[in-house]
């Protein structure tokens, strides 16, 4: 499993599974026309710290990940 993160849009580096056949979660920018600080669209987008380690969780279930403050 695979987790692509870009400030751009998600299925830019969706074709990144079909290399090796591994299944991908694709964060990105699906919309655009947004304002606000970085860290504001980050979250909005789902391409922060937590959303990222989210879908990492996702990605291996079973397995503890620590979530990192901050």
């Amino acid at each position: 499993m695979l987790v692509t993160v870009i400030d751009g849009h998600p299925a830019s580096l969706a074709w990144l599974g079909g290399v090796a056949g591994h299944r991908v979660e694709s964060l990105g920018v699906d919309n655009f026309g947004q304002t606000g600080t970085v860290a504001d669209l980050f979250a909005h987008f789902g391409m922060d710290a937590q959303s990222i380690m989210r879908a990492v969780e996702a990605a291996a279930p079973g397995r503890p990940i620590r979530f990192r403050a901050g």
